[in-house]
């Protein structure tokens, strides 16, 4: 009774030790810290990358992070190797999968196989302990790939830095060719100026040299501004290569441009930030600043040769700038409405974006949204009362309601507007002023500027399809 009293007593010690640690029959002891999800174990040749660390007596013998160049705890890759002695950490590894976290207890004596006498500041019999945590598991091919993949990035990021390198060095190259030409041109410049007797030309930062004839009123031109002018540009040897004003370039008209969009060369767009309405100057401008060091076509058979300093005389005709601009006529139009609702005994509605409305005739319903399809009847009319379209009217020809959706930009911004202001069978009169009608450019037989009335009639709404619900299949 008492022998298997004893028994039981020794299988229960098993099991919990079996439950606790695993011990393989070299005599090393390991436990699982964590389990993880990986089916596979290693092979010899296979690789682990994982964090490993050894100690023994509170002294650290092999601790992985220090493989790495940065000294940072990140996983290492580790041949799998045959145990060649009881105390060899690999027969541990052949158990492990990927996801595992271990700790290893292997014996003093047979891990060092060596006398005591060898090992320093060890204390006898206490054991080496292993902490190990396995994150993949390669096998030589995928190891090979791996390291064939990143000898092809190495290689290609070789590439990489010696196009940059060269890319650079050429950059390089360029700007002491352009300081050498800057300077140049400098000189060339400064002897023009003194074999032409010129003087009173300012030398801008950019390296452009403005002469200022006529100073001109008003402010400065500035970034943004519309400005009209007339030009003629030269050679500096006095070639005309272009002329608003003479007729053998076939262009006689003012020209226009908004200062900022380069629309002009760019030393021409810095001198004119210098000049006024009314001013005239002669600007002279570096190539780099002009056309650059390429030929320049400019007609047929005909360039402006690499590297030329260009010659601009130019009389600034018009200075606008085009906020304060629109600002004033915004007001003067503004008045002209309320002016013109007076004389006519009309009270309207005024709106943020000045335009003013009139319901003749009230609706039922709701009022259109965007996207909505609306079918309309109009008149458009200027102030006067002169009809310029109309879909109700024959001698326009085009006797049919005008269907389009609303808030697409299908029809001037007054009218995307106005229309959400009625319902359906609503007749209403829009008076528009130019900005939400067709602006400063006007359009076909509307001149610019135009304050445009019109007289509508909200016919039918056809609403728009609401967008579906997507729904989203439940896993």
């Amino acid at each position: 009774m008492k022998f298997l009293l004893s028994l039981f007593v020794i299988a229960v010690f098993v099991i919990k030790v079996h439950a606790q640690s695993i011990k393989l029959p070299s005599g090393i002891e390991y436990r699982y810290i964590k389990k993880g999800a990986g089916k596979q174990t290693p092979k010899v040749g296979d690789f682990m990358t994982m964090i490993i660390k050894s100690t023994c007596s509170g002294q650290v013998i092999f601790d992985s992070k220090n493989i790495n160049k940065n000294g940072q705890n990140t996983p290492v890759n580790f041949p799998v190797q045959k145990a060649s002695f009881n105390g060899d950490v690999n027969e541990v590894l052949r158990y492990l999968h990927e996801g595992d976290s271990v700790v290893v207890r292997i014996a003093q004596d047979s891990f060092y196989r060596v006398p005591q006498a060898q090992r320093k500041n060890l204390i006898a019999g206490e054991p080496v302990i292993y902490n190990i945590g396995v994150y993949k598991l390669y096998t030589p091919a995928q190891i090979k790939k791996i390291q064939e993949d990143y000898k092809k990035s190495v290689e290609a990021n070789a590439k990489q830095l010696a196009a940059f390198k060269k890319q650079q060095q050429a950059q390089l190259l360029l700007q002491k060719q352009q300081a050498i030409q800057d300077k140049k041109q400098e000189f060339e410049l400064v002897s023009y100026f003194k074999n032409n007797n010129i003087t009173g030309q300012k030398k801008l930062a950019s390296g452009v040299y403005i002469l200022t004839e006529i100073e001109g009123t008003g402010d400065n031109i500035k970034m943004g501004n519309e400005v009209v002018f007339n030009m003629e540009k030269y050679l500096l040897g006095g070639k005309k290569i272009e002329s608003n004003l003479d007729s053998a370039f076939n262009n006689m008209k003012p020209l226009m441009t908004t200062i900022g969009q380069r629309q002009l060369l760019m030393g021409l767009e810095d001198a004119m930030l210098n000049l006024k309405k009314g001013s005239k100057a002669k600007i002279f401008i570096p190539s780099k600043l002009a056309y650059g060091n390429n030929k320049f076509p400019i007609r047929p058979n005909d360039t402006i040769p690499a590297n030329s300093i260009i010659k601009v005389d130019v009389e600034i005709l018009e200075n606008i700038n085009v906020l304060e601009a629109a600002k004033k006529i915004t007001e003067k139009e503004d008045i002209e409405i309320q002016a013109y609702l007076k004389a006519n005994n009309l009270t309207a509605t005024k709106t943020a974006s000045g335009m003013y409305y009139v319901i003749t005739k009230e609706g039922s319903g709701a009022s259109p949204v965007a996207a909505d399809e609306v079918s309309m009847n109009y008149t458009g009319m200027f102030l006067d009362g002169n009809k310029f379209d109309s879909n109700v009217d024959s001698s326009f020809s085009h006797v049919q309601p005008l269907n389009f959706p609303l808030g697409h930009g299908r029809v001037i911004k007054g009218w995307d507007e106005g229309i959400t202001y009625l319902k359906k069978g609503t007749k209403a009169k829009f008076i528009l002023p130019s900005a939400i009608a067709y602006g400063k450019n006007g359009s076909g037989k509307i001149p610019a500027n135009a304050i445009l009335q019109f007289d509508v009639e909200l016919l039918d709404i056809k609403k728009s399809e609401p967008l579906k619900k997507v729904e989203i299949p439940k896993k």
